[in-house]
């Protein structure tokens, strides 16, 4: 049935951890002190990718890490190294 592929498909697809998403926030700010948080995702970022790297995001302010800024609602955020 259709949603039987849909289920298949979605979990067969590689889930990212909060740890690699560190990883990969790290790696970018390492080369850049100031980053879009679209520079985080990959082409094809589902919407478990973009909550994975949001919430990796909102530990890493919590922890004063990075800071983040958002002219206004539903604008790009913008991630700084501290």
């Amino acid at each position: 049935t259709k949603r039987r592929e849909i289920v298949e498909r979605v979990s067969r697809t590689p889930t990212l951890s909060i740890e690699e998403s560190f990883a990969r926030i790290y790696a970018i700010l390492a080369r850049s002190k100031r980053i879009a948080f679209g520079a985080l995702l990959s082409k094809n970022a589902d919407i478990a990718e973009r909550i994975v790297h949001f919430l990796a995001l909102l530990e890493l302010t919590k922890q004063r890490k990075v800071t983040l800024h958002q002219r206004s609602l539903f604008h790009e955020i913008h991630i700084a190294a501290i």
